[in-house]
C-alpha cells in the first residue's frame, strides 16, 4: 500500500507521518502540488490514499478541478473538494445553515465606511473581533475597543478580505481533535495576561481537559461540525461565553498541527492514528462493507463513550463473542455495581431528577412532549426495567429485591393500567410505550399478562389524525420493530413465529410501509427490520434492497454507515458514536443470530 503526502513544506509533522507509515509497513511518499498540471503529470504515480496537509496551488477553482482528477482515491482531508473550506465566513454560514449549533455571528464588509454603518445600525458593536477570512495561528487578528484603534489601523489593510464578530468574554477556547469521526482528545487554550488570543501559537497557554462535562459537551459540538463539513481530520474550535454559559462553534482547521496535543496526550500517537485511518480507507477497494464495519467499530470501541454499553451488548446477545462478554466485564462496575450496596446507588443515581434545557428540540420531541408530562416516570421506570432485564441476561443476577426499595409493584402496574389503553399516547410515545410494556412483562414473568401484541397491530392499522405522514410511519415502525425486539426480550431469544404468528404479521405490516415510503424511512428503521426479520425467521424481499443501500452509504470519513439516502436524514446522526445504532444493527443483520 502506498500514501502520498500532499505538503508543500516538510518538518515535524512530515516526519511524525513518515515514522508512522514506516512502523505500519506503507510506503510514504511526499509531494506538492503547484498546479493542477502537477496532477496530471504525476497522478498516476499518487498512492492508494491522498493526504492533503498544505500545497502551493491556490484555494480557488483550481481545487474543484481536482475533484475530477482525484475522485476515485481516498482523500484525508476534503479540503480539496471544498475550497472554500478554509474561509472563517463560510465554515460560520454552512454549519448555522445546516446543524442547531450555536455559531458566532459573521459579516463581512467591504470597506471602512460599511463597518462604522454597521456599529450605527447595532449589528456590530464594541469590542469587535477583526480576522483574516483565510487566515490562521491567530496571524493578524485585532480586538477593537473603539471608534480610533479600529480606524488608526494601517491603509493597507484589505477590509474585504477581513471578516467581523462581536467579542465573546471567555477564559479561553476549546481545540477538539478530530480523525475518522472520533474525538482523540480535548485540549483547553487560555490566552496570557493582557492577549484576547488564546492560540499557542500566540503565547497561549494549553492544557488536557479532563471534565467529563466539558468534554462530552465540545466534543458533540465538534463531531457535529465534523460531520457536517465532511471531514475526516481537523481540529475544531469551541468558546464558551463567560456571560451566557453557552458553547459556540469558533472555527475548524483543515490540517490541524498536533505537536502540542502530543504533548497533553502522550498516549496517544497522533501520527500512527492517521496511517491507520489512510489503511482503513484504502482497503475498502478489497474488502466488503461488512467486514470494514465491523473492524472498524470493533477497533474504536475506546472511543464509543456513552455508547460502549449499547454496542458490547448487542453484539454479545447476537453473538456470543468473548470480545463483547470482556467488554461487558469491564462497563459492569459503571454499568451495574458490584456489590448490592453499589447497585442501589446506582439505582438511585438513575431515579433522580435530570432537568436538560435543549435550545431547540426535534418535531418528536415537541410532539412527545405533552405525553411525557402525562406519564413523567416512564423513561425512569423504563431505564430501571433495561437495568434489571440486563442484570439478568448479561450478568446474571437478579437485582428485584434492590428495585423494590425504590419502585412498588403497584406503581409499576399503576402506570401499566392508566397507559395500556390509552392509544393516543402509545402511538406518540412509540418505542418509549412498546419497551415499558415489554420490559414489565418480563420483569414480572408469568405472574401478570401483560402484552397484547394484536392489539399494538391493530393500532399500527390505525390512521393517525394528529401526526403528519413521515412522523406518522417512523412512529408506526418503531411501535412494531420493538414488539418484535421486545419478544426476543431485547436479543436473548428468538421468537417461535409458527405459535404467534402476529409477529410474522408484523414484519409483513412494516415490510408494506418500507417499500410504499421507501425514501422516507431511514436506513436506522429499515436495518432494524432486517434485524427483526432475523428475530422471527422471516424472509423480506427488501432485504437485497436494503444491504445494497447500506454498502452504499459506507460513510466518507470513516468506515461507518451513515444515512445518505433518507430524504430527511439529519447530518448530527451521521458522527461515529452517534451512527453505533444503525452500524450494530448493519452488524446483526449480516449474522446469524446465535442461541
Amino acid at each position: 500500500m502506498k500514501i502520498t503526502l500532499v505538503a508543500s513544506s516538510t518538518g515535524w509533522h512530515s516526519d511524525q507521518l513518515v515514522a508512522a507509515a514506516k512502523k505500519a509497513s506503507v510506503e510514504l511518499e511526499i509531494v506538492n502540488i503547484e498546479r493542477v498540471n502537477d496532477v496530471k503529470k504525476e497522478f498516476k504515480k499518487f498512492g492508494d490514499v491522498i493526504l492533503w496537509r498544505s500545497a502551493s496551488i491556490s484555494p480557488s477553482i483550481d481545487r474543484t478541478i481536482l475533484l475530477h482528477l482525484l475522485k476515485d482515491k481516498p482523500l484525508i482531508n476534503h479540503v480539496i473538494i471544498q475550497p472554500l473550506i478554509s474561509y472563517k465566513l463560510y465554515q460560520q454560514k454552512i454549519v448555522q445553515g445546516k446543524t442547531k449549533l450555536n455559531g458566532i455571528p459573521t459579516f463581512r464588509y467591504k470597506n471602512r465606511k460599511e463597518v462604522l454603518k454597521a456599529i450605527d445600525s447595532g449589528e456590530l458593536r464594541y469590542p469587535f473581533i477583526q480576522k483574516p477570512n483565510l487566515g490562521s495561528k491567530g496571524n493578524n487578528v485585532f480586538l477593537f475597543k473603539t471608534e480610533e484603534q479600529f480606524l488608526a489601523q494601517p491603509k493597507e489593510v484589505k477590509i474585504k478580505d477581513q471578516v467581523y464578530q462581536n467579542f465573546i468574554r471567555n477564559n479561553g477556547d476549546y481545540r477538539v481533535l478530530i480523525l475518522g469521526g472520533r474525538v482523540l482528545g480535548v485540549m483547553k487554550r487560555t490566552a496570557v495576561e493582557g492577549s484576547f488570543l488564546n492560540n499557542v501559537s500566540k503565547g497561549g497557554k494549553a492544557e488536557r481537559v479532563q471534565d467529563e462535562e466539558i468534554i462530552s459537551e465540545v466534543s458533540s459540538i465538534a463531531r457535529s461540525v465534523a460531520a457536517t463539513l465532511d471531514l475526516n481530520y481537523c481540529g475544531v474550535d469551541v468558546i464558551k461565553n463567560e456571560d451566557t454559559g453557552e458553547y459556540h462553534f469558533l472555527e475548524v482547521n483543515t490540517a490541524p498541527q498536533w505537536q502540542g496535543f502530543q504533548s497533553q496526550f502522550p498516549e496517544i500517537n497522533v501520527a500512527e492514528k492517521i496511517i491507520e485511518l489512510c489503511v482503513d480507507l484504502a482497503s475498502r477497494k478489497d474488502s466488503p462493507t461488512f467486514d470494514l464495519v465491523r473492524e472498524f467499530y470493533d477497533k474504536n470501541y475506546t472511543y464509543l463513550g456513552d455508547k460502549k454499553f449499547h454496542y458490547a451488548s448487542r453484539m454479545y446477545l447476537w453473538t456470543k463473542e468473548s470480545q463483547y462478554r470482556n467488554y461487558l466485564n469491564e462497563i459492569k462496575p459503571r454499568y451495574l455495581g458490584i456489590t448490592d450496596k453499589e447497585t442501589r446507588a446506582i439505582i438511585a443515581e438513575k431515579l433522580q431528577d435530570k432537568e436538560v434545557t435543549k435550545k431547540t428540540k426535534t418535531l418528536s420531541k415537541v410532539l412527545r412532549e405533552e405525553h411525557f408530562t402525562k406519564y413523567p416516570m416512564i423513561t425512569k421506570y423504563n431505564t430501571i426495567l433495561f437495568l434489571n432485564l440486563f442484570a439478568e441476561n448479561l450478568y446474571g443476577q437478579n437485582i428485584r429485591s434492590e428495585i423494590s426499595e425504590f419502585i412498588k409493584d403497584d406503581e409499576f402496574l399503576k402506570l401499566y393500567e392508566e397507559l395500556k389503553n390509552d392509544k393516543d399516547s402509545i402511538l406518540v410515545l412509540a418505542t418509549h410505550a412498546i419497551n415499558y410494556f415489554y420490559l414489565l412483562q418480563n420483569y414480572f414473568g408469568n405472574i401478570k399478562q401483560i402484552i397484547e401484541p394484536e392489539k399494538y397491530l391493530e393500532l399500527a392499522a390505525t390512521k393517525s389524525h394528529a401526526l403528519d405522514l413521515e412522523t406518522e410511519l417512523r412512529f408506526k415502525i418503531y411501535i412494531l420493530t420493538h414488539c418484535i425486539i421486545g419478544k426476543s426480550r431485547f436479543y436473548c431469544d428468538v421468537i417461535d413465529t409458527s405459535r404467534e404468528i402476529v409477529y410474522s404479521d408484523m414484519c409483513k405490516f412494516i415490510e408494506e410501509i418500507i417499500k410504499l415510503n421507501y425514501f422516507s424511512i431511514s436506513l436506522d428503521n429499515k436495518l432494524e427490520f432486517l434485524v427483526c426479520c432475523k428475530l422471527c425467521n422471516y424472509k423480506s424481499f427488501l432485504e437485497e434492497i436494503i444491504q445494497d443501500e447500506a454498502e452504499y452509504s459506507l460513510g466518507e470519513v470513516g468506515n461507518f454507515i451513515v444515512d445518505k439516502m433518507n430524504l430527511k436524514a439529519r447530518l448530527a446522526n451521521n458522527q461515529f458514536p452517534m451512527s453505533e445504532h444503525r452500524n450494530v444493527l448493519y452488524i446483526m443483520s449480516n449474522l446469524e443470530h446465535v442461541k
